[in-house]
């Protein structure tokens, strides 16, 4: 009998310290979810001025250019933020640009200019495939280089 109760109570503690133990588990990891979350915010906040503060300067160094395309994306996964713009510049020589560049770093990971109006084929679409895997990829790797 009285090996009987100390059993259940023995069972009980260890059952309610197991809940007790994974509840806080639970709140643990709500915490760090919540601040990978808060960061994750900051970091989309500071991409988006870099990109804005980006576009201004190029307003004001090049007022002989018109932007066809100018994206940015905070990736997450790989914690960069990617800028993707082409722009054609209407001087004396025309030319259009395709370049992507992850803001945060300075880094160019593309660039090409097509001079004196020379169209290529699918003069976009390399530009447009490296940016959509920078921002979307799930990992840091090194893409090929064109």
């Amino acid at each position: 009998m009285k090996n009987t109760i100390l059993i259940t109570i023995l069972t009980g503690s260890i059952i309610l310290g197991g809940f007790y133990y994974v509840s806080q588990l639970n709140k643990q990891k709500s915490i760090e979810n919540q601040q990978e979350n808060q960061l994750t915010q900051s970091q989309e906040e500071r991409c988006q001025k870099l990109a804005n503060q980006r576009k201004i300067d190029m307003d004001k160094e090049n007022p002989d250019y018109f932007l066809s395309s100018f994206e940015y994306h905070y990736n997450p996964n790989t914690k960069m933020c990617v800028l993707a713009y082409a722009e054609l510049r209407l001087s004396s020589i025309f030319h259009q640009s395709y370049m992507v560049i992850d803001l945060f770093s300075g880094k160019e990971i593309f660039k090409k200019m097509l001079l004196n109006g020379v169209k290529e084929e699918n003069e976009g679409s390399e530009w447009r495939h490296i940016a959509d895997l920078y921002f979307y990829q799930k990992e840091v790797r090194v893409l090929p280089t064109p």
